[in-house]
């Protein structure tokens, strides 16, 4: 994740497992396609003067404030206003959108984790997350590496994330988590929580 999207302004390396790979090559082919046709047919990708449109996707940069600005440098806010041109004409720069083809929002995000958490309810397992637990939970690994592995000290801080990943992968699977995966090709929300607990939210191309 980039400096200007990662708290405190400090960007990290982010290690996905395959299975999540794997879910990402079906969303733009299913959920994401659906969504833009739904948002192209109502003129939603229609560049206005708040538009950040990117002129060439092998060199993402956008004019702002009379001159380029790499996408990297671009915060939450200004990355929701991002176009990027396709064969059927602009559409969102943002990866995730929601089921009217706009890019996810942050109140989105807690809805997809409230919906994600109604299952575990239903059933009566008492356990539910959000975005923020998910990277305290993230946090907590690596601290606990950090404790009680003697050669996390002397690792760089690339290695230990990496390292970290893989233990929060290595863990069983619990009930919840089951309700939460269900079966079949995996829905859009629950890619999104899945990725959301690896990469946070506002995920961009």
């Amino acid at each position: 994740m980039p400096d200007a999207i990662s708290k405190g302004l400090s960007g990290r390396a982010v290690y996905l497992p395959v299975s999540v790979l794997r879910d990402l090559h079906e969303y733009p082919e299913w959920d994401r396609r659906e969504a833009i046709e739904y948002g192209r047919a109502r003129g939603f990708y229609i560049p206005t003067r708040r538009s950040l449109v990117v002129e060439d996707p092998t060199r993402p940069r956008v004019r702002l404030g009379g001159r380029w600005v790499p996408i990297s440098r671009l915060d939450s806010a200004e990355r929701r206003r991002l176009l990027v041109g396709g064969d059927q004409g602009f559409e969102p720069a943002m990866v995730w959108l929601n089921q009217w083809g706009l890019p996810m929002s942050v109140s989105g995000w807690e809805q997809v984790f409230a919906d994600a958490n109604a299952p575990c309810a239903a059933a009566g397992v008492g356990v539910r997350t959000s975005p923020h637990g998910l990277r305290h939970s993230s946090a907590v690994i690596t601290l606990e590496l950090l404790v009680w592995d003697p050669e996390a000290g002397r690792l760089s801080f690339k290695t230990l994330q990496r390292r970290a990943a893989a233990r929060a992968r290595s863990g069983p699977r619990s009930r919840s988590a089951s309700l939460l995966h269900g079966s079949g090709r995996p829905p859009a929300r629950r890619i999104r929580v899945e990725l959301a607990g690896l990469v946070g939210v506002g995920c961009c191309v």
